[in-house]
């Protein structure tokens, strides 16, 4: 006892009372809509020892090849949720959350008191994104790249070398890694715009040889970086996909349908107070950059622009934003903060304190009664909200779980016409029945998920697409356009409930 009463002193003790609040924050129910089709496809790759590459979970792509970057992490969910059910998905979740915010807190700047509010904020930005799906591993794989880089800035660290393996796992974890190219691409492009001033400004210096020597330095490091880059992308090619995964951040991008139907690829609505976190961790480099902006460095502010950017035209981005936008503020702010030690007021409360300080071994044993609280808020919590009863009575707000159980009763006519967010949850309950769509918008793309829009809100030639697809049963919740079409057709409700409704012809 009194060894683990020793660990938790200074920075090893508020590092873990701020790992343990992110861990309470992280705690909760892992109940994405897309989890269901992840978790079946990691199911089949644990059984059968091959991750999924052709889709066999809709009738609309059937067989059809599917560039499947996250088989790796759907297969640790499978894992984890045949293991300890709910429990391990949000365990699995929380651990993978909880070591990126380590990574991201090693970059940061000041004293760890001054660090844990910082890190709450930018966990609130965070959090919305926070969820049981594969994209939690490239928040990690983002976080990672930029200490490495931070610790290859500063010192000229050759772990930057070990990035383009590290791009090798986070291609195989999930298709998020043009977020750790786009940093990367920052950073050389700042590097290179500095250069390109020195060099302009080299006749001023042309007897300062260590101005020489900055400018050979600079480029050394940019021809370094430009290589990093290169090999990074090239070898995410090493994967089941192969130079498919090349492809994944173009094939993303154009897929117009995205920015105007799902919530998580719009721009942010600032009404939604879940939403803000984000204005006021940006205000706050606004506000530092407003009170010593020419201290600033290039990289740094051309990193907040372009992740900034990003933010605001999705808002799937405020994680990536805040990853690489906290040791940032935490640095220039922490300038500031620093020179107020010297007042002679804070020097008389720092007198103060440790006129009264209290023995060692008492404040010890008190920081490991903090830090065991903490984890003990942490794991019943976890408990808590991956219990069996709370997902029992929680599932049916987000999944049409009697529609389901009577499609399971009886054999649906035709082929389904489903809605968007439910396909995940009939590929993993209605194994027999492919789904006409489901949140792998990379396998549908415009084609499908525009010939679904049109279906669903009942735009001309809506009856067309479903006769061109010879759908025979809908089922989708009573209050879409197509719900009240349908029930002025030829059409026969056969189930309903306040949730879903299940329309036959």
């Amino acid at each position: 006892m009194k060894y683990l009463s020793g660990m938790f002193q200074g920075k090893v003790f508020y590092t873990a009372v701020t790992l343990l609040l992110v861990f309470i924050m992280a705690a909760r129910t892992p109940l994405d809509t897309d989890l269901w089709w992840h978790l079946r496809a990691g199911e089949e790759f644990l059984d059968t020892g091959r991750p999924v590459m052709v889709d066999t979970y809709s009738f609309t792509r059937q067989g059809l090849s599917w560039t499947n970057h996250s088989y790796l992490s759907q297969l640790f969910l499978a894992i984890a949720y045949r293991l300890a059910g709910f429990t391990g998905v949000g365990f699995l979740m929380v651990l993978v959350i909880v070591i990126g915010v380590f990574f991201i807190l090693l970059q940061m700047k000041g004293h760890p008191l001054f660090k844990l509010p910082l890190l709450i904020l930018g966990s609130l930005v965070m959090a919305p994104v926070w969820s049981a799906r594969p994209q939690v591993f490239s928040f990690l794989m983002l976080g990672i790249t930029t200490w490495i880089m931070y610790q290859w800035k500063n010192s000229q660290d050759r772990r930057i070398y070990r990035l383009p393996f590290l791009f090798i796992l986070w291609s195989n974890l999930h298709g998020g890694y043009p977020l750790g190219l786009i940093y990367l691409g920052t950073i050389l492009a700042a590097l290179g715009i500095q250069q390109i001033w020195m060099e302009i400004n080299r006749k001023q210096f042309c007897e300062n040889r260590e101005f020489d020597l900055q400018i050979r330095t600079g480029w050394r490091k940019v021809f370094i970086l430009v290589g990093v880059l290169i090999a990074s992308y090239l070898l995410t090619a090493i994967n089941p996909n192969g130079i498919r995964m090349w492809l994944v951040p173009f094939e993303t991008v154009n897929i117009h349908a995205l920015q105007t139907f799902l919530d998580e690829w719009s721009s942010p609505n600032f009404h939604q107070f879940f939403q803000q976190p984000f204005l006021w961790l940006l205000g706050s480099l606004f506000l530092v950059a407003a009170l010593g902006g020419h201290s600033w460095k290039i990289e740094d502010a051309l990193v907040v622009v372009v992740f900034g950017w990003m933010a605001f035209i999705a808002r799937r981005n405020f994680a990536p934003f805040s990853i690489v936008s906290l040791p940032i503020l935490s640095h220039y702010l922490w300038k500031k903060v620093d020179g107020f030690h010297a007042h002679p007021f804070i020097s008389s409360i720092k007198l103060a304190g440790h006129s009264r300080a209290i023995p060692s071994s008492i404040s010890n044993m008190v920081n490991l009664l903090i830090v065991l609280i903490l984890l003990s808020v942490g794991v019943m919590k976890l408990s808590w909200v991956t219990s069996p009863g709370l997902i029992q009575s929680l599932l049916p707000s987000i999944a049409p779980v009697g529609a389901v159980k009577w499609l399971k009763e009886n054999i649906p006519a035709g082929r389904v016409f489903n809605d968007y967010n439910w396909g995940g949850y009939l590929i993993w309950e209605l194994r027999a029945i492919p789904v006409f769509i489901d949140g792998r918008t990379d396998l549908y793309g415009d084609t499908i998920l525009n010939d679904y829009i049109k279906i669903i809100r009942t735009d001309e030639g809506w009856q067309a697409e479903l006769d061109k697809w010879e759908i025979g049963t809908v089922i989708i919740p009573p209050s879409t356009p197509l719900a009240k079409q349908l029930k002025m057709k030829d059409w026969k409700i056969v189930y309903e409930d306040q949730r879903s409704i299940i329309i036959v012809r």
